[in-house]
């Protein structure tokens, strides 16, 4: 805050304080330097006893198990009245303490009764007065030190990053709510900062697997050997065509299947890069509600300690807002929580009516403090210290009993004229001795009346004590009245109405579902109740009714409270349509042929018949010719080899 605003601030709390009432200085306590030290702010005191024969008074702090015995001088002792005492009790808040002071004041009201009740001293008499000293609050340095760290760290966090419409879901929700909340706080701030100025208090603030393939080599021997005729020889032939038929097929076979295996290779390898793209997209999508999640417990982390900060303000602001209302409450001198509470206000006036037995306008009990409270005043003003003090009075009064009664001049007719008498005064005690009182005292009771000292009139009242005593008007004097025409007025302190009918006035009185028509003519007192209605001219006479008020209440409150859910993640995959791959696979004969040459014993033994037969033949042949010519022959005829197939075995 500038100093023109510091000094305009000051001038209004100059302008607008009240002058503290004058303490006189018979009463006070010795070396009141040395006691305040002993007053800690966090450690308030409390009588214990006191004596007024030494004049001393034993003080037991709160916090502390020794006491501190302090002297008190010059006590004047008013007429009638036990001492007094300046003490010291506790009050609400760390940092308030409360003082009453019994003093030798003069009281600012009475105490009077109808009928029956307590009436003030005739003399004069003391009454308390109540101190009430209210500090700064520290609270709101810690209050704006967190609020400027709490917005310092969001200003760091990955939400200052985003905005609302950025958000979706939940954490938009919660990221508008944290707006608003912020919101709150500087509405409740700005009050708190008016308040403060207004009560006068100022704050300047503001690992890699490897693979290995082995290949396996498998070999297969197979041999057939034998000898076989023209017939086998031809369909060993057939057999070989056939296997050499079936050797193309499968070779065309072998490369379809190879043509496969490439596409499959190819399929393979692209489902494997769907799958890899699949799971980039999973991991940003994994990222994603990683980073909504880590958005939402950042959101709701600031969203308590936003709250809790609210509260904070809205707790000072409470109770800014409580001396606010004090001051204003003070200023009407009416007493109200805000000031004092009323268990505390209580516990002081049980204190003081310890040393002022039977000396308080009503019983002092906890169900008369509605009454008590009527009969407290209150007045306040600004200290140096930053401080709010409020003096509060309550009366005390005597023992005699008087009767209240308000004097009304009702006309009288006298022949020819209307006359009445006007008295000196409207209200008058009476006792043993009758006093006037020139204006109206203040209600407390049904029957219980609080007038003041200073109200008393000092005329003679000869004609209204004979009024009051003998109810004549010997010593009175009458003043003529000029009345032309009828008259109906009402007197509210009698709850009636005084007519007076010069000439024939009709009244209609409704009773039970019945109506009564009465002529009047003259002077009349008309009392209406609930039991019938009076009308006079068409219009109602209505008296002081009681009516019981019946508090408001909230009804029919609905509250709704839903569990809050999670937007649903939505993953991406890209489809593997393997049903578009190409079937045309090898397939394999159903049936294996097996060629095999079984050796027939028969067979065998017709061959080795046969080559025995043409060995034997070409042994005598040769026996039968000369050797060369046989020879020569032999090898024109007959070829040098004679291959013979059959049975797996060849001759020679």
């Amino acid at each position: 805050m500038n100093e023109k605003a510091k000094l305009k601030t000051l001038e209004h709390r100059n302008q607008t304080r009240e002058e503290p009432p004058e303490i006189p200085k018979d009463v006070y306590v010795r070396n009141r330097q040395k006691m305040s030290k002993t007053k800690d702010r966090y450690k308030r005191e409390t009588i214990h006893s006191t004596n007024p024969q030494h004049k001393t008074a034993n003080i037991i702090p709160q916090h502390a198990n020794t006491q501190t015995k302090i002297h008190i001088t010059n006590i004047k002792r008013p007429r009638k009245s036990p001492k007094h005492l300046k003490r010291s009790v506790p009050v609400a808040g760390t940092r308030s303490r409360l003082r009453t002071n019994h003093t030798g004041y003069y009281p600012e009201s009475r105490d009077t009764t109808h009928k029956h009740g307590r009436s003030p001293r005739t003399d004069d008499y003391p009454h308390a007065r109540t101190l009430l000293q209210l500090k700064q609050i520290d609270q709101i340095k810690f209050a704006d030190e967190l609020y400027t760290s709490t917005l310092q760290t969001m200003e760091n966090s990955s939400i200052s990053t985003l905005r609302a419409e950025k958000l979706v879901g939940s954490n938009a929700y919660r990221m508008r709510t944290v707006i608003n909340h912020c919101k709150f706080i500087n509405f409740t701030r700005n009050n708190l900062y008016e308040k403060l100025e207004v009560v006068g208090m100022h704050y300047n603030n503001f690992t890699r697997t490897k693979r290995g393939i082995i290949n396996g080599l498998g070999t297969v021997i197979k041999g057939i050997t034998g000898n076989l005729d023209a017939t086998d020889g031809e369909r060993t032939d057939a057999i070989l065509d056939e296997l050499r038929l079936e050797h193309k097929a499968l070779q065309g076979q072998i490369k379809a299947q190879a043509s496969v295996n490439n596409d499959l290779i190819r399929e393979y390898n692209n489902i494997i890069e769907v799958i890899k793209q699949t799971g980039i997209e999973v991991a940003d999508n994994l990222n994603q509600f990683n980073n909504q999640l880590n958005i939402f417990q950042e959101l709701y982390h600031l969203l308590d300690t936003l709250n809790q900060i609210n509260i904070l303000y809205e707790m000072i602001l409470t109770t800014v807002t409580k001396f606010e209302n004090s001051i204003a409450f003070c200023q009407t001198n009416v007493i109200h929580p805000s000031i004092i509470s009323s268990t505390e206000l209580y516990t002081s006036l049980r204190q003081i009516a310890n040393q002022y037995t039977n000396h308080f306008p009503v019983e002092l009990a906890r169900v008369n403090m509605l009454t008590i409270i009527k009969l407290v005043t209150v007045s306040c003003r600004f200290s140096e210290e930053n401080e709010i003090v409020y003096m509060i009075d309550i009366p005390i009064v005597e023992e005699p009993k008087f009767s209240l009664y308000y004097l009304y001049s009702i006309p009288s007719i006298i022949p020819a004229e209307y006359s009445t008498v006007i008295p000196k005064v409207k209200y008058i005690l009476k006792g043993q001795v009758n006093k006037g009182m020139q204006r109206p005292c203040r209600p407390i009771t049904n029957n219980l009346h609080l007038c003041k000292a200073e109200d008393k009139d000092h005329h003679n009242l000869e004609c209204e004590q004979e009024i009051l005593t003998h109810e004549t008007t010997t010593k009175c004097e009458y003043t003529r009245l000029d009345i032309t025409e009828n008259q109906l007025q009402w007197i509210p302190e009698a709850n009636q109405y005084v007519a007076v009918f010069l000439r024939k006035e009709s009244l209609q009185i409704l009773r039970n579902d019945s109506t009564i028509h009465r002529t009047l003519q003259g002077i009349f007192l008309i009392r209406p109740d609930s039991s019938h209605k009076v009308y006079y001219k068409n219009q109602e006479l209505l008296p002081w009714t009681k009516t019981r008020g019946h508090p408001t209440v909230l009804q029919d409150l609905e509250i709704h409270w839903e569990p809050s859910r999670t937007s649903p993640i939505t993953l991406k995959m890209k489809t593997m349509e393997l049903a578009k791959l190409a079937t045309n696979y090898a397939t394999p004969e159903g049936d294996h042929t097996f060629y095999t040459f079984k050796i027939n014993p028969w067979i065998l033994l017709l061959a080795f018949s046969l080559c025995g037969y043409i060995l034997i033949s070409r042994i005598s042949r040769n026996r039968e010719t000369p050797a060369n010519q046989q020879t020569t022959d032999t090898l024109q005829r007959l070829p040098a080899e004679v291959p013979f197939r059959g049975g797996g075995v060849t001759c020679t």
